[in-house]
């Protein structure tokens, strides 16, 4: 299974779960972190910033959007991801389709460039029930990492789950590793961004932050939680 499968199948079922429940907790370390049912509440609030970047009246048409959205600009990116499940008919009906492809490539696309909401939303997807906790907790933490403080309570609340795991403490030495790697990807790709003035940048230039997730699937952290060596790739 190739990254951009991994994130539509899970995308897939996060659209079709409730979007706010409590964070989960369980006292049987031999499970999955978050695995009784509910998803994390991640309650991002935007900044003035980001509002400002998903402004619709920024862009006359789809086309203008699009424009700007491969060029680079990560918040046209992510209203774009949005737009291409919009569908309306003859009738002026509009309709959400299905989660597509090109929905999770602009939304990984957007992720890259360090844009919390879709930080935010990949970090939900993994939190799913039993799909993948462990890089849901490295989402989470990107999100912290590049400020939203109000997410802090929530991190720590999942970070002492984890602690309650046999081999808790390897699975977040690793998550740390992987979010200080995911952050330089990010701090990449704004510099390049920052230095390039190719229109078609995000299709010819971007690193995607989401390129290695199949890689850490569930089995590679039980793997990790039953060794006594952290490098388990």
């Amino acid at each position: 299974m190739n990254n951009r499968q991994y994130l539509l199948i899970g995308l897939s079922v996060l659209m079709a779960i409730p979007s706010s429940c409590p964070l989960a907790g369980s006292n049987d370390n031999t499970k999955q972190p978050f695995s009784n049912g509910n998803v994390a509440c991640l309650k991002l609030v935007y900044t003035e910033q980001e509002y400002t970047e998903t402004k619709l009246d920024q862009w006359e048409d789809i086309v203008e959007l699009a424009r700007a959205a491969y060029g680079g600009h990560r918040g046209a990116m992510f209203v774009a991801a949005y737009s291409r499940l919009q569908k309306i008919d003859a009738a002026g009906v509009s309709t959400i389709e299905p989660i597509n492809e090109e929905f999770v490539t602009l939304i990984s696309m957007s992720a890259s460039l360090g844009f919390a909401p879709a930080l935010d939303l990949l970090a939900k997807l993994y939190m799913t029930p039993d799909y993948n906790p462990y890089l849901g907790m490295v989402y989470l933490s990107l999100c912290v990492e590049l400020g939203h403080a109000e997410l802090i309570p929530l991190q720590l609340g999942a970070r002492e789950e984890f602690l309650r795991l046999n081999g808790g403490d390897k699975v977040l030495q690793e998550i740390d590793r992987i979010l200080q790697e995911k952050m330089a990807i990010i701090r990449d790709n704004c510099e390049k961004l920052q230095a390039s003035t190719d229109p078609f940048f995000a299709i010819k230039s971007l690193t995607l932050v989401t390129s290695e997730d199949a890689k850490y699937e569930v089995k590679y952290w039980r793997k990790l939680r039953n060794s006594d060596d952290v490098s388990v790739a």
